[in-house]
């Protein structure tokens, strides 16, 4: 067995994430659904057995985030392990004690529906009207979750750190908890044949927490494949005296991080942040508020999803290994990016193509394409756009998948009627599915990426003059310059 280890970190991968466990559930849903799509839930699910002798599937997943984020399931007695903490605790002191209790955040409607066993299509509610009112991702999470998975950061002191502020950060957390020796390696020693680590994380509040955890899982798995989705804001290309400082210190911090991957991670799908994708089209069709996350999660993981299907399915005759092989056969950098479309109708539009991870077109050098659902006259169009998209590339580096429908959860946003057609089969059960396109490549793109943040580098220290070991920045101008070149190092590596 090839099981996958899954690390998410930050608010935004932990909203994907959320959607993308809920997603993993549908396929054991029914023996068609595992059956059509061929998914082996132990490559991602561990057993976890109660007191009572309850088995209980749960995701080989390392979960961090900020305590505050963590909304009504902070309690390990929300994931179906019993926390007998208030009853047994016992203290040797003698004299008088204060308890300071906090209020216990209530359970979002869906969770509470959930409990009672009654899905949201069957309680009578509008599903619309259930998801106006998200606050957290656990409002709409429908899996249990090893206690030793979900990984509380504290939010004192999170924001606006520097990048060594950031990785000290991990190495108190990693102190403290054992992270590392604890929950890291009970999860991989669960494991008969670990393919590899599928990271997802925010750099603009995890970076150099994610540097920190990839550089003592590196000390310990040195051979290991890890595939890496990183989001970035993809700041503005040049630093101008109107810059704040806290933004500035976001920007390079980003910069170090896309450079330290280079050594730490086998491939990085760099994503950009959604405030970056052009939402107009999207929402046209979706009919989805733009600035919702919950909204914004949910298309990017049904993307995520789909390109990392084949590392799921015992069908594909992939793993982690050959598929980063695959995208770095033509390019001395590892790093690639992120293209689909969440299409809630049997067309394939070309024009309907997003790309998570830049504004610009490119030069694909390889690919990994998985389309879901499509009808035959679809699958013709596709074709027909691939073999003019990539004339220019070789068949090697190109790689094509094709399989069922993507399953939509009740907890998955809800389309206007007019977006999708479902039949009334469909409406009538609570696993509807749609058709996905979505691909990861390696392409010119990545190469303008790494020049944006060298020329952002190059641009502070020409401007300012003013780093030095004491700066706001925490880096001297020894050090920014030496980020600038390796930039530009890299840059050059991925013109393919």
């Amino acid at each position: 067995m090839k099981e996958i280890l899954y690390v998410q970190a930050g608010e935004l991968s932990n909203y994907t994430g959320t959607h993308f466990w809920n997603t993993q559930e549908c396929y054991m849903g029914t023996n068609e659904i595992e059956s059509l799509n061929q998914i082996n839930p132990s490559i991602s699910f561990c057993e976890n057995v109660n007191e009572e002798g309850t088995a209980t599937l749960c995701p080989r997943a390392l979960i961090f985030d900020r305590k505050a984020h963590f909304g009504s399931i902070s309690s390990p007695g929300e994931l179906g392990i019993h926390n007998n903490t208030r009853k047994n605790t016992h203290s040797t002191w003698n004299g008088a004690m204060v308890e300071v209790r906090h209020e216990e955040i209530p359970k979002s409607h869906y969770q509470t529906l959930l409990e009672e066993g009654v899905e949201a299509t069957q309680s009578g509610e509008s599903i619309g009207s259930m998801q106006k009112n998200i606050r957290f991702w656990s409002d709409y999470n429908r899996l249990y979750y090893l206690s030793r998975s979900l990984q509380r950061v504290p939010d004192a002191g999170a924001t606006n750190l520097t990048w060594l502020e950031e990785q000290a950060t991990f190495d108190l957390y990693d102190k403290e908890t054992d992270v590392i020796d604890g929950s890291l390696r009970r999860l991989v020693e669960d494991c008969d044949n670990l393919q590899g680590l599928q990271l997802m994380n925010d750099t603009n509040d995890f970076g150099g927490f994610i540097r920190g955890f990839l550089a003592c899982f590196r000390d310990e798995y040195l051979k290991l494949p890890s595939l890496t989705f990183p989001t970035i804001s993809m700041g503005p290309r040049y630093i101008s005296a109107s810059t704040q400082d806290a933004e500035e210190r976001a920007l390079v911090n980003e910069a170090l991080f896309l450079r330290d991957l280079s050594e730490l991670s086998t491939m990085n799908i760099v994503i950009q942040e959604p405030s970056f994708w052009p939402t107009s089209d999207w929402e046209r069709t979706l009919g989805w508020p733009g600035h919702s996350l919950y909204h914004q999660s949910a298309l990017l993981s049904s993307i995520y999803e789909t390109a990392t299907l084949p590392l799921r399915q015992t069908s594909s005759g992939e793993d982690m290994s050959t598929i980063c092989q695959l995208l770095k056969c033509q390019n001395a950098t590892p790093y690639g990016e992120l293209v689909g479309r969440l299409i809630p109708s049997q067309i394939f539009k070309k024009n309907e193509i997003m790309n998570l991870s830049s504004r610009h077109l490119a030069q694909v050098f390889s690919q990994l394409d998985v389309t879901r659902g499509f009808s035959s006259n679809s699958l013709q169009d596709y074709e027909k756009w691939s073999l003019l998209k990539n004339s220019a590339v070789a068949a090697p580096y190109i790689r094509s998948f094709h399989t069922t429908t993507y399953p939509l959860p009740t907890s998955f946003p809800s389309f206007p009627e007019a977006a999708v057609k479902f039949s009334p089969e469909q409406r009538s059960t609570t696993i509807r599915a749609v058709p996905v396109i979505a691909s990861m490549s390696t392409s010119s793109n990545v190469a303008l990426t790494l020049q944006n943040y060298a020329e952002l580098v190059d641009q502070h220290i020409k401007s300012f003059g003013r780093l030095h070991p004491s700066s706001s920045m925490g880096l001297s101008s020894d050090e920014l310059k030496d980020l600038a070149d390796d930039l530009w190092r890299l840059n050059d590596g991925a013109q393919g």
